[in-house]
């Protein structure tokens, strides 16, 4: 009883015939029926709370299991926890953290077990800096964890589950939010379906990592509590306007985007780059409403990055603009991109 748990049948066995011997049935003529003047679970109390101090098997037998596995955490010197600790514990995990292992012996599967009964009141005193997991270990323990409120919490399981893959937390709550994004980041990674897009599934999760929180301190200091329905929407906008954002824009052809003059009064400022080994030569070109050529540049620059050295071109376009004291400008950048999105009027 002390070495491994005991089935819960078995315990309420056991508890039966304690039972039966307390509330003497053999004295009865039929064997079947008794008198019980006090339930079992108060009889069970300890003394000064008025019960009779009998001991429950299941809580008993947990209770010795446990001692295995306060030996344990404390490394005894003693050979078998030595050895326990060398087999299952030699990568350096902590009892605590240690995860099921089905090839593990069943002694071992059941101290794992009784090992979370330790951790509600186990504590380490900080002596020296060489057992302290500073990330891990809880310096405060009545404040919550990132592995319960973003992998554990109930909100966060039903917020997975209204996601567009319907994810379930439970088969990972083992998991560290590290280890958990080191798989969904790994491209050779099984854990997405066929048809699942990696980089969405990203970034709905970061998504999701963020609302968690806010959504726990607007509830921490006495906002109005949203609804799960509403917050796992706004993730799916979010994620699909994400996903349109990294859409490359379509690059038309220089024959399908001719130059046009700009509006009477305006003066059109195109600019451009070329950029070859590091070196760059930004070039600007101005032009009235009529096609008359107002002012052409061309500029050397140390850039190795296009869009640097893009913004440098327009730069110098401006400072050529408020130079020639032009009223009405229009910026078009990078005539051989041609984008809508690239013409500014200032």
């Amino acid at each position: 009883m002390s070495t491994f748990l005991f089935p819960r049948k078995t315990c309420l066995k056991l508890d039966a015939i304690i039972q039966r011997f307390w509330w003497k049935a053999e004295t009865i003529e039929n064997g079947d029926q008794f008198l019980a003047l006090r339930s079992w679970k108060s009889i069970c109390l300890l003394k000064n709370k008025g019960g009779l101090g009998l001991r429950n098997f299941s809580d008993f037998n947990k209770a010795l299991v446990s001692k295995l596995a306060w030996q344990i955490f404390q490394k005894l010197e003693k050979l078998w926890c030595q050895v326990i600790i060398a087999k299952y514990l030699r990568t350096g995990t902590e009892l605590f953290s240690s995860v099921q292992v089905q090839e593990a012996s069943w002694i071992w599967h059941d101290v794992v077990k009784c090992a979370k009964i330790i951790q509600l009141g186990a504590c380490m005193p900080v002596s020296t800096h060489s057992n302290i997991r500073i990330w891990e270990d809880p310096w405060i323990p009545t404040i919550e964890d990132a592995q319960h409120i973003f992998l554990r919490c109930p909100f966060s399981e039903k917020l997975w589950m209204l996601s567009k893959w319907q994810v379930r937390l439970h088969p990972l709550s083992h998991l560290r939010l590290r280890e958990w994004f080191l798989i969904i980041s790994d491209p050779k990674s099984t854990f997405f379906p066929p048809d699942c897009n990696q980089q969405e599934f990203i970034t709905a999760w970061a998504l999701t990592l963020e609302l968690t929180w806010k959504e726990r301190n607007d509830r921490l200091h006495g906002k109005e509590a949203q609804p799960l329905e509403v917050i796992a929407q706004l993730i799916h906008k979010s994620t699909t306007k994400y996903a349109d954002a990294r859409v490359s824009r379509k690059i038309c052809s220089f024959d399908n985007c001719a130059w046009s003059p700009p509006p009477p009064g305006w003066i059109k400022i195109n600019t451009d780059i070329a950029l070859k080994d590091n070196q760059c030569v930004t070039a600007i070109v101005a032009q009235s409403h009529q096609c008359r050529l107002i002012l052409a540049e061309t500029k050397e620059v140390w850039f190795s990055d296009a869009n640097l050295a893009e913004l440098r071109a327009i730069r110098i376009a401006a400072l050529r603009a408020i130079c020639s004291d032009f009223e009405n400008v229009i910026f078009l950048v990078g005539l051989g991109k041609c984008n809508p999105m690239d013409q500014r009027k200032s």
